[in-house]
């Protein structure tokens, strides 16, 4: 389902734009997705990062099961 809303934009850009050709809501439909994408995966670490430095401190001491059979 599609909403409507406005945007604001370089006048200058916009003219660019559509002398090329693009279609400026799906360009923003992907920069909000990569967006969305970069802000979940910081908040993710954000959370999540006392967990994620126990566990590299556990390799750093323990190393990891498989480096006494790896061959690299």
């Amino acid at each position: 389902m599609k909403a409507r809303t406005n945007v604001s934009i370089d006048k200058t850009l916009l003219t660019s734009a559509r002398l090329h050709g693009l279609i400026l809501s799906s360009l923003l439909e992907e920069a909000i997705k990569v967006e969305l994408r970069k802000a979940e995966k910081a908040e993710w670490i954000k959370q999540n990062h006392q967990q994620i430095s126990h566990y590299n401190d556990f390799i750093g001491k323990n190393g990891v099961f498989s480096d006494g059979i790896r061959g690299f």
